[in-house]
């Protein structure tokens, strides 16, 4: 099609995308304020000659309607709207701290451009403005994908493009920023420098203007970085009587120097934090760049937002206004660690969702992840599963947490605890602090009505840890988890746990399948022949809640366990 006016009718019923346009508003932007006395004829011309370059003699895509005409536009049919789709699905996973599929999605929608929107019609009024609007969403987006290949470590690759962007257009400063984030994730602290500089003195030329606040802050990140700031330590206090878990201890100090978050996970109550917070000490010499911790909260009230962790965690790193929106954050918090040998430590995670914003981006820091859930769609996650402690390590800790008041023989209050260590640890501060002897202790824990009644001190409850976790769990999983705590001490069947819930094998699988998540129920033997088992203090507590339950529905007074 080469007339032009043809090209620029064309253009302006395809601006308006479906909407009718006026035959007044059609001329208009053909001939402007010079329109010919025959103008409306020659429009209609115009509209023969487009509907036969269309295809379309009877009108079916390039509609009369009544005053004008509109272009009808089927789904994806312009690579404006596939555009636009593709660049909200990558803000999206940006948003979300998926990096990787951010660029897939940006890369695919900057890849529709083939030169200015409108190119050759930059003379039609409404596709001028178009253009520029378009344009400055191209911009937009780019800066987008920008943002998304540097929170995956791939600044060289990106950063010839991003010094094109800068040359194309060098007074917008959202560009130069990403070019001196690059050039800082590349090891180029001192060039970054320089291109600040270069930057500050383009805008005071051009513009008689300062650099805004967010190439200031990049700046100023930069000279802080320059001047050799101490590294960040978070981490909890170790513990003195930590006890046990070698083979652990060791995998997870060979698992920190390899790729990929690790995965510690477990019941309530078996150690998870302990054992993160001694494999992050001893790894602090090999991670020197910093050591970030977070409680998520992830079983306690309300857990933590994400974006107002890495708040904390970029201010730790020197940032004294961190960006507003979760995906600005987690990308300069991944920008601040991408040349780092670092560690965080995320611990009681409750979900991937919390967790993915969280994990640092290519390179050398490693994340060490704690949770009672699987999450089992984290990717490249290297998982440990805590089990109780052995006979021997357990009593072995119920006698360093006593110190002074150590008994000869805890073997009956290691049974008591089912070798669970919170419960160990809440037996020794029992008797550090009480006037019990061990075997009058054991003799106190021993009726299971009351055992969980005497596993409590101070803020260490295991009741209340069990019962955080029950809190999360769906009507029908809660329902589950009290059957399977009235159906004794031995692994069951999924046979056994459907007929006792009155529901179909599916159901009941699904129900299990929850419990299994959050480590309530554990599975046992061959698929074929599965069974499910509680630990014995996990199976008194779904008793209690079982008769609490049963208690208030025939309608008792007694309250449901806390």
């Amino acid at each position: 099609m080469t007339a032009p006016k043809t090209r620029a009718l064309l253009g302006v019923l395809l601006a308006a995308a479906g909407r009718a346009v006026t035959r007044s508003t059609l001329c208009e932007e053909l001939w402007g304020a010079r329109q010919p006395p025959s103008a409306d004829k020659t429009l209609q011309l115009y509209i023969s000659r487009l509907r036969r370059v269309l295809g379309d003699p009877r009108g079916t895509r390039l509609v009369t309607v009544p005053y004008g005409y509109r272009l009808a536009v089927g789904p994806g049919e312009l690579d404006a709207h596939r555009f636009d789709d593709l660049a909200a699905r990558g803000h999206r996973a940006l948003e979300a701290g998926e990096h990787a599929a951010a660029v897939r999605a940006l890369e695919a929608a900057l890849r529709l451009w083939r030169g200015p929107m409108w190119a050759g019609l930059e003379h039609v009024p409404a596709l001028a403005a178009e253009s520029m609007r378009w344009e400055e969403r191209r911009l937009e987006v780019q800066d987008r994908y920008f943002d998304a290949v540097l929170g995956t470590g791939g600044h060289r690759d990106v950063l010839p493009r991003i010094r094109a962007a800068v040359r194309d257009d060098p007074l917008r400063e959202s560009t130069w920023a990403r070019l001196l984030l690059a050039l800082h994730q590349d090891g180029r602290s001192t060039e970054a420098l320089r291109t600040y500089a270069a930057a500050r003195r383009r805008f005071a030329e051009e513009l008689g203007a300062e650099p805004g606040p967010e190439l200031r802050r990049i700046h100023q990140r930069l000279l802080a970085e320059s001047a050799g700031a101490e590294p960040v330590c978070q981490l909890p206090p170790p513990l003195a009587d930590f006890v046990g878990r070698r083979v652990e201890l060791t995998e997870l100090r060979r698992g920190v120097g390899g790729a990929g978050p690790l995965l510690v996970t477990g019941p309530p109550g078996v150690g998870k934090t302990a054992l993160a917070v001694q494999v992050a000490h001893a790894a602090r010499a090999d991670l020197p760049g910093a050591q970030l911790h977070a409680d998520l909260r992830g079983c306690r009230g309300r857990p933590a937002d994400p974006a107002e962790v890495l708040g904390g965690f970029l201010r730790a790193l020197g940032v004294a206004e961190p960006p507003s929106s979760l995906g600005e954050r987690a990308a300069e918090f991944r920008a601040r660690l991408a040349d780092r040998r670092a560690l965080v430590v995320l611990d009681d995670a409750v979900d991937e969702a919390q967790v993915r914003p969280l994990l640092p981006g290519a390179g050398p820091c490693v994340a060490l992840i704690t949770s009672r859930y699987r999450l089992g769609g984290l990717e490249g996650v290297r998982r440990w599963e805590l089990d109780v402690l052995p006979a021997d390590d357990a009593g072995e800790l119920i006698n360093r947490v006593a110190g002074g008041a150590r008994p000869r023989d805890v073997t009956a209050l290691v049974r008591c605890c089912g070798r669970l260590p919170l419960a160990l640890r809440i037996v020794g501060a029992r008797l550090a602090t009480g006037t019990r002897s061990a075997a009058r202790l054991a003799e106190d824990l021993a009726p299971e009505e009351h055992r969980l009644d005497g596993l409590v001190i101070g803020d260490l409850n295991v009741r209340t840890r069990l019962a955080s976790s029950y809190r999360r769990l769906g009507p029908q999983a809660r329902r589950a988890f009290r059957c399977v705590g009235s159906l004794g001490a031995e692994p069951v069947p999924a046979g056994r746990v459907t007929a006792a819930l009155g529901v179909d094998a599916t159901r009941a699988r699904r129900y299990l399948d929850e419990l299994v998540a959050v480590h309530l129920v554990e599975p046992v033997g061959p698929p074929s022949a599965v069974r499910f088992r509680m630990h014995e203090l996990i199976r008194l507590y779904a008793r209690e809640v079982a008769l609490a339950e049963a208690s208030v529905a025939r309608g008792g007074q007694l309250a449901p366990a806390r």
